[in-house]
């Protein structure tokens, strides 16, 4: 039976054998000390949480062209600093980790097949809310992002 263990009780229900393991950003697993109670980390990179930049439509509509063009040029270059940074520490964190005696484990591309297919009912469900043409958008990005690699 899943464990309804508030964040809070993460480190002592893993202490205590009441749940197995947890999903986390790497950056958390050092700040909150689960290393100390998990042995083993599974790299899945099956979630991304991006930092955005958001101004209401009031404001948006009383700049004008020019405000606007440095605002958008500035969060784009803040973006790209952001990415950059976050993907730097996440590195020197699973290093630190590593060292610490913490067994890193990648999980295998069939695995991470097992995965996708298994969130297909949740992305089906939303195509129908947001239109096949956005979801369509948003896989044509997914996949140019991960051509880079």
């Amino acid at each position: 039976m899943p464990c309804r263990c508030r964040f809070t009780e993460t480190y002592t229900a893993l202490e205590q054998g009441a749940i197995d393991g947890m999903t986390n950003p790497l950056l958390n697993i050092p700040d909150g000390k689960y290393n100390e109670v998990s042995k083993h980390l599974t790299l899945t990179n099956h979630m991304y949480t991006p930092q955005i930049v958001i101004a209401s439509k009031r404001v948006w509509d009383k700049l004008s062209d020019e405000e606007k063009k440095i605002l958008q040029d500035s969060a784009t270059e803040a973006t790209t600093f952001q990415r950059k940074v976050a993907r730097d520490e996440a590195a020197k964190v699973l290093d630190q980790l590593k060292k610490a005696g913490m067994v890193v484990h990648e999980l295998p591309p069939e695995e991470t097949a097992k995965l996708r297919e298994r969130a297909n009912p949740v992305i089906e469900k939303y195509r129908k809310e947001l239109g096949e043409e956005f979801v369509a958008e948003l896989y044509s990005e997914i996949e140019k992002v991960r051509a880079k690699k």
